[in-house]
């Protein structure tokens, strides 16, 4: 039995969430807090809405010299910006920069080029690491299935990307986005199950004053079972809206094409189409994520393995709590129904009844902030699949923690 345990950073925080975070605590006049959640946003630094924010709270708090840096930066990844044209003016002329004023325009032509980067290091053990997907693919890529006898191992593992965003010279709000990631589990009890996984990613981004999109296309590699395992390709574009009261609209579809390495696991090969729905809601100090999706995985062979035809419906809700500014606690479920187009029957005896699997999965993590660019965690997640398909049923429990550092 075998089992993948790869969970890629892409899409594990919310696209907005810092966003609404320093506009709630703006809203709400609490302008220290907005100026350190807007210091602290990294991933979106390419929203010049964030820097909107940041640069109006410093004002608040008479920091000027904040407010016109964050004023700039408004206006280099969005040349139009009327509200920070008069600002930036006013600002010029207060502190006597008046010759600043005439070529403010011209300051707004430079072009914006950011490297950033993070790296996690976590240690933990999983109760059952040899889940598998009953003979069609990797626990992550397939519907979740399993293994009643659980081979239990502590594990190290680490996660990293580095990634470099470049806005268009003339046009603020376009922007190009690439990155490169990897990951490593090194499992000390069932080395035979160590993965290790690299991911290229290249996309293209516009920032609009409701709306923004990203499209991503992605191709990565999977070493695992000793082997060179799996090979991807995705595009994944998203779009975001604005909504009322703080909250945004996210729908997203997914293509992707998955081919193994190996000729024996070539039936196994498959194409997935995606689509889905999500919702961001801030409320006080938290943010949460309410999103539904369907996705349908076709075969790529002639004579595909068991169970690679499937269709799954998603329901995923997350709650984003900062008690201060050290400490901050997430809260997640997860559940997939999986529709398989194969019977339950076994050998040359088949069944009228189709496999149908029901995935739910618990999660919590506390995370401490010791810096911007340091953070310790701990992480406790509980998985359970039940499948009128007996082999396909299993639970799981991991625990980790671990450091987070970005630079």
């Amino acid at each position: 039995m075998k089992r993948m345990i790869l969970v890629f950073v892409l899409f594990a925080v919310a696209a907005n969430a810092s966003y609404l975070r320093t506009k709630h605590y703006y809203d709400a006049g609490q302008y220290a807090k907005a100026v350190k959640e807007a210091k602290a946003s990294y991933a979106e630094y390419k929203d010049y809405r964030l820097h909107l924010l940041w640069a109006k709270s410093a004002k608040k708090l008479g920091h000027i010299t904040e407010a016109m840096a964050a004023y700039e930066r408004v206006l280099i990844l969005s040349e139009k910006n009327q509200e920070a044209k008069r600002a930036l003016e006013a600002i010029y002329m207060q502190t006597g920069r008046s010759e600043l004023s005439a070529n403010g325009i011209e300051k707004s032509e430079e072009v914006v080029s950011t490297v950033r980067g993070k790296v996690d290091l976590s240690v933990g053990h999983d109760t059952n690491i040899n889940v598998h997907s009953s003979g069609t693919d990797l626990d992550a890529y397939y519907g979740a299935t399993g293994n009643k006898n659980g081979l239990a191992t502590t594990f190290l593992k680490l996660e990293g990307e580095a990634s470099y965003l470049h806005t268009f010279s003339k046009q603020h709000r376009w922007y190009t986005k690439s990155k490169l990631s990897v990951f490593a589990q090194n499992n000390l009890d069932a080395y035979n199950y160590d993965l290790y996984a690299l991911s290229g990613e290249i996309g293209l981004g516009y920032n609009g004053e409701n709306a923004s999109f990203y499209m991503p296309i992605i191709v990565n590699r999977v070493y695992y079972l000793e082997r060179d395992f799996l090979k991807q390709s995705k595009v994944m574009p998203r779009v975001t809206f604005s909504a009322p009261s703080n909250t945004s609209v996210e729908f997203g579809m997914d293509y992707i094409y998955k081919s193994h390495i190996a000729e024996e696991d070539k039936n196994m090969n498959s194409k997935e189409l995606a689509g889905s729905i999500g919702l961001y809601v801030p409320l006080g100090d938290s943010i949460t994520y309410v999103g539904v999706g369907y996705r349908k995985r076709t075969a790529d062979s002639n004579k595909p393995e068991r169970f690679v035809e499937a269709s799954f419906l998603t329901f995923d809700i997350s709650t984003n709590y900062r008690f201060s500014d050290t400490f901050s606690a997430k809260l997640y479920y997860k559940y997939k129904q999986g529709s398989y187009e194969s019977d339950i029957g076994s050998g040359d005896i088949h069944s009228s009844i189709t496999r149908e699997d029901h995935f739910r999965q618990w999660g919590a993590k506390l995370t401490y902030a010791k810096s911007e660019k340091i953070k310790v965690y701990l992480r406790d997640e509980y998985s359970d699949n039940s499948s009128n398909y007996m082999p396909a049923e299993y639970d799981k429990n991991t625990v980790s923690v671990g450091v987070n550092l970005s630079f």
